[in-house]
């Protein structure tokens, strides 16, 4: 995607989320010791050291929200934030909108350690399994170091009947055809399969040092 970003993908069949979690933390933790052999990233942008020797952390969306913001589960929803925070939420904000603006605006500045925000609402991802102890939550994590959003994991739905419900949903709301042609290759059965998409510049920016906070300063040939 250069020269506007860098993009790293990862896919794997016959794994789900959990394992491309740990996937991730390897990846991350072999590129770290090159440059970093004691695997301390000095203070920057985030004001604090990263520690990259130990397991990532692991915090469910639910429990993020009430450790770092004081949200309970019970409370983390559209109705209640567009209330307390008239300003950055609105009623008419779909599932997608209003929590990545919750993640973004509110909780991304606090998790600067690197932590996986697991049991991602299954609303806001229609394309994502759903997890099988608790339908209202998705195999999906969000991976956030440095106080930014990095990376998305996630198990993805091959049930035909699922995708087609999601693609009509979509369909519906975009105004799109509906891609039938992949409808029918999944009716021809395709295993587990998960991925991981990271955003290699706002990972970068963790190493900005003293460098102004600006994602262009991670970019060879910013536009």
């Amino acid at each position: 995607h250069a020269p506007e970003f860098t993009l790293m993908e990862v896919y794997c069949a016959g794994s789900a989320y959990k394992e491309m979690c740990g996937l991730l933390q390897e990846i991350l933790k072999a590129g770290i010791s090159v440059i970093y052999p004691d695997m301390i990233v000095p203070a920057g942008t985030s004001n604090c050291e990263i520690n990259f020797n130990n397991n990532f952390c692991y915090l469910s969306f639910s429990d993020a929200c009430r450790n770092y913001l004081g949200i309970e589960k019970d409370k983390c929803n559209l109705p209640y934030l567009a209330e307390t925070f008239p300003l950055l939420f609105a009623e008419c904000m779909g599932a997608s909108t209003w929590i990545s603006k919750l993640v973004n605006k509110l909780l991304s500045s606090h998790l600067t350690q690197p932590t996986f925000i697991t049991e991602i609402p299954s609303n806001c991802s229609p394309f994502v399994r759903v997890n099988s102890s608790d339908p209202l939550l998705s195999e999906r994590a969000w991976f956030f170091v440095g106080g930014y959003d990095v990376a998305d994991i996630y198990t993805d739905e091959n049930d035909p009947a699922v995708v087609e419900g999601a693609l009509k949903k979509q369909s519906q709301i975009m105004g799109s055809a509906i891609n039938r042609s992949f409808i029918e290759l999944l009716k021809f059965g395709l295993m587990q399969t998960a991925g991981i998409g990271m955003s290699l510049n706002r990972f970068f920016m963790v190493f900005l040092g003293k460098l102004p906070v600006d994602i262009k300063e991670t970019i060879l040939y910013p536009l």
